[in-house]
């Protein structure tokens, strides 16, 4: 259950690949939504810059475009979010539910991915919902699982949340301070703080240092080196139970840890 394993790309073959203007659907082949015009032209506005991007949107594109090519659109999709998609999506609503998610609730998703949260959230007609992501592919994704008029989607580049201050009774990051170092983490977080409505939560969560299971996701300096060299990894980062305490602490604010076993990832919340 533990999140976020796959893909490889490089840049030249990204930019072969955007360079091809893509031809008919092919019916009957999963690969048909990677040719759609519009992910076609969301690869070419991105490929040529792509080495001024900062790191977790490079890596991330360079995967899930690498993940397309070698297992065709809709198993990209679940694979670029770790797999099992509605079965980690529907633990991970029932989780923001026991949290106190309400039906009328807004709720932000940082790092949305391809959508499983979003899908399996999306029964709950009264609630409103906006999920930001790095991948166009996902976010395109994202919202057409979610099929919801109602909700918005947007790619981001930065760790800033495009929303007012105090907009958000809940904010969540599902497998996202897990891929930056702990200082952008932070800043992040942060910003979530400043969308948070007063009496709102925040979740997040993390592959924790003291857990055996989360090391060995992570894997050592050689493997990780070798994975992003190849294109079919990104930054994988631990957290320990100091470093978030210290930072609760710097904002005078409350946490409550949870283990691993709802969604293979320790999680926080904080109250706003």
């Amino acid at each position: 259950m533990l999140d976020d394993v796959g893909g490889r790309q490089a840049e030249l073959s990204l930019r072969r690949r955007s360079t091809k203007r893509p031809g008919k659907h092919q019916s009957g082949d999963n690969r048909t939504h990677q040719t759609s015009l519009d992910l076609w032209l969301q690869a070419e506005a991105v490929s040529r810059p792509m080495l001024f991007k900062p790191y977790f949107v490079r890596d991330y594109r360079r995967m899930v475009r690498t993940l397309i090519e070698r297992h065709g659109y809709a198993d990209a999709m679940s694979r670029s979010v770790g797999g099992d998609y509605e079965g980690m999506g529907r633990a991970q609503s029932q989780v923001l539910c026991d949290e106190g998610l309400r039906d009328t609730d807004m709720i932000i998703d940082v790092g949305c991915g391809s959508g499983r949260t979003a899908f399996a959230l999306s029964r709950i007609p009264s609630l409103r919902y906006f999920g930001i992501d790095v991948v166009p592919e996902l976010i395109e994704h994202a919202k057409a699982k979610a099929a919801r008029p109602d909700w918005r989607f947007e790619v981001v580049e930065g760790l800033a949340i495009p929303a007012p201050d105090h907009s958000a009774d809940m904010v969540v990051f599902f497998s996202v301070v897990t891929h930056l170092t702990w200082n952008e983490s932070q800043r992040y977080l942060d910003d979530a703080l400043r969308v948070l409505k007063p009496n709102g939560k925040l979740l997040f969560s993390y592959l924790e240092k003291s857990n055996p299971r989360h090391m060995k996701a992570v894997g050592s300096l050689f493997e990780r080196t070798y994975h992003l060299f190849r294109g079919h990894g990104v930054k994988n980062v631990t957290l320990s139970e100091d470093q978030i305490r210290r930072w609760a602490d710097q904002r005078q604010i409350e946490f409550t840890l949870r283990g691993p076993e709802a969604l293979g990832q320790t999680y926080c919340v904080v109250k706003r």
